[in-house]
């Protein structure tokens, strides 16, 4: 159960990695990705019933800070990743981007029973605000049994803005995860053929509105 929501933990860290002025990173995520899932929670119910409305949710409130080059290029590596063309690269970006959704919104039923709680920064200590690379802890907790795993949250500074780039849960990289499951694959092209397939899947089981090219997801 933990490997599927790690899973869906990626899909919202690009989701949520984000362009915001410098601020406490523990408050920064607090804003986002718990505030988010505080709200799936509460509302599973009524986007299970209707998937689009979750779709809508995820277009209109997370989609919108994305910036998932740094995201694609971990999973891709430093070397395919250069040989791709630029051409190559956007392309790769935008159907991880749209895969990475669509997988976040498919297993909204499963994540909408796991809560998001994060540890506080000592309030004496303010050496983040020097780095630019942080870690904030946090914890993992299944309402239906209140069983708790540790996670971590991994960002970096740019421009005087936090941006996050991996996650850890029970000591798992999800970066790392899709490393391998992208491993086999020879070149960028070749990983996006298998991101819009995956995507493809989901859409027709899931979301066949989605089907018809004048029905897109506007920020993906």
């Amino acid at each position: 159960m933990l490997r599927k929501f790690s899973f869906i933990l990626l899909s919202l860290i690009i989701a949520i990695s984000s362009a915001w002025a410098i601020q406490n990173p523990v408050d920064m995520l607090n804003k986002t990705i718990v505030a988010t899932q505080d709200k799936l929670m509460a509302n599973s119910k009524i986007y299970q019933q209707d998937p689009y409305k979750l779709l809508a949710l995820v277009d209109q409130k997370i989609i919108p800070v994305v910036d998932p080059k740094v995201i694609a290029q971990v999973i891709v590596g430093t070397k395919k990743w250069s040989t791709a063309t630029p051409k190559e690269q956007k392309a790769f970006i935008k159907s991880a981007t749209e895969m990475l959704t669509f997988m976040y919104a498919k297993n909204v039923a499963s994540a909408g029973k796991y809560k998001l709680t994060l540890f506080p920064f000592d309030s004496e200590n303010t050496s983040w605000k020097k780095k630019s690379i942080v870690v904030v802890n946090g914890k993992i907790t299944n309402t239906d049994n209140n069983q708790s795993s540790d996670f971590a949250v991994k960002m970096f500074k740019k421009n005087d803005k936090w941006h996050i780039y991996d996650f850890d849960v029970a000591g798992v990289s999800i970066l790392k995860t899709y490393q391998e499951q992208f491993a086999s694959f020879k070149t960028v092209a070749d990983m996006t053929k298998a991101s819009e397939k995956v995507t493809l899947k989901i859409k027709k089981k899931n979301y066949p509105k989605m089907l018809d090219k004048d029905y897109e997801l506007k920020n993906v």
